[in-house]
């Protein structure tokens, strides 16, 4: 999206846009920031979800990557 907002954002001032197309970035970084919001909202209401319902999560292929990520620095 930011990309996007970012092509749009380079398109030159007309007579109908003296302030060009730079309102595109602003546009774009608000549906970013809502989307974001969104999804922090989601994660928040299945995390509290989880206590009333946990399931089984297998540490052992967690733990492996874990230890890999510290082998690798």
């Amino acid at each position: 999206m930011a990309i996007i907002a970012q092509r749009i954002a380079r398109r030159p001032a007309d007579m109908e846009r003296s302030y060009g197309w730079y309102r595109a970035e602003i546009i774009g970084a608000l549906v970013n920031g809502g989307f974001l919001l969104g999804m922090a909202l989601l994660v928040i209401w299945m995390g509290a979800m989880r206590p009333g319902d946990p399931i089984h999560l297998p540490t052992g292929p967690m733990l492996w990557v874990a230890f890999g990520g510290l082998v690798r620095r």
